[in-house]
């Protein structure tokens, strides 16, 4: 496929996940799937994350964007994460991340970085499809993250899926140590690995 640079797309830096604590995520999600097909399934090519940053970008802007965020994300060690509880259960569920200031600083950070790059003209043909077109809420999200999600309105979350997983609470205790830049998709899913951090 061909691709201009001037096009514009929705994209993500996110946290990835130690493996044990994607296989739970997915085990959960595969649970939301079977009763709301109608939602996501997480696999190879949709990854389980918990988002620091969403934004449209032009293409050519990608390599700049990159070592934006690589000057902050080579300097900041592992962090520990903790789960608190499953929230959200009428329509889409989350695992709550707990709030710490290393998070917050290193979500602040990364919207710092990106906004001189980031684009308003971005729409549900900036997603990636793959046969699954994006909506037009996916949109409308990434267009109001800046103002509705970021800074002290952010809320660490790993999205689970849609309906409400027939499991109690969970707590779990884990240390992220990679992050990563994806072309997003529909339901704001991390489809296309673009660029990979190890944070040390």
């Amino acid at each position: 496929m061909v691709y201009s640079d001037q096009e514009i797309i929705a994209v993500g830096v996110v946290l990835l996940l130690p493996e044990e604590v994607q296989e739970r995520v997915c085990q959960l999600n595969s649970l939301l799937h079977a009763e709301r097909p109608d939602g996501f399934l997480f696999g190879p090519s949709t990854v389980p994350h918990l988002s620091l940053a969403q934004l449209f970008v032009r293409r050519s802007s990608l390599l700049a964007l990159i070592e934006r965020l690589d000057k902050t994300l080579r300097e900041t060690e592992p962090l520990p994460l903790s789960v608190a509880k499953i929230s959200g259960r009428g329509a889409v569920a989350s695992l709550r991340i707990a709030r710490t200031p290393e998070l917050f600083r290193l979500h602040a950070q990364m919207m710092d970085e990106v906004k001189s790059l980031s684009e308003d003209l971005g729409g549900m043909e900036s997603f990636f499809s793959d046969g699954e077109p994006a909506r037009s809420q996916d949109a409308e999200w990434v267009t109001r993250f800046r103002g509705r999600a970021s800074y002290k309105r952010f809320v660490p979350h790993i999205t689970l899926g849609n309906g409400h997983p027939p499991v109690p609470d969970v707590i779990l205790k884990f240390t992220t140590a990679e992050a990563g830049l994806f072309h997003l998709g529909r339901f704001c899913t991390c489809r296309k690995l673009l660029h990979r951090w190890k944070l040390h």
